[in-house]
């Protein structure tokens, strides 16, 4: 998940829908295992952070880089890594 704007994004909720349907084997968020309380998987729809989790899915601010030379600013987005690993 990227983010281009200056401030962190705090305590998003990220949800995506399988077809077909997996069983979900492995859910990760920047390498760390999320425990099977941390989302919530029906039907082929996740949800992260799921309903009664204390996780906190964020992602960070860009960084903006100035050219001193021809004025120009780069931006860096700010990411996070989600992966979800299942079997058909």
């Amino acid at each position: 998940i990227y983010n281009y704007g200056n401030t962190e994004a705090l305590n998003v909720t990220l949800t995506d829908t399988f077809s077909p349907t997996p069983k979900i084997t492995s859910v990760k968020a920047d390498s760390k295992e999320l425990a099977p309380t941390d989302y919530s998987y029906s039907n082929g729809v996740v949800t992260i952070p799921g309903y009664a989790s204390s996780f906190n899915l964020n992602i960070p601010a860009a960084k903006f880089i100035k050219n001193s030379d021809n004025g120009t600013t780069a931006v860096n987005p700010g990411i996070t890594k989600v992966s979800i690993t299942g079997k058909i």
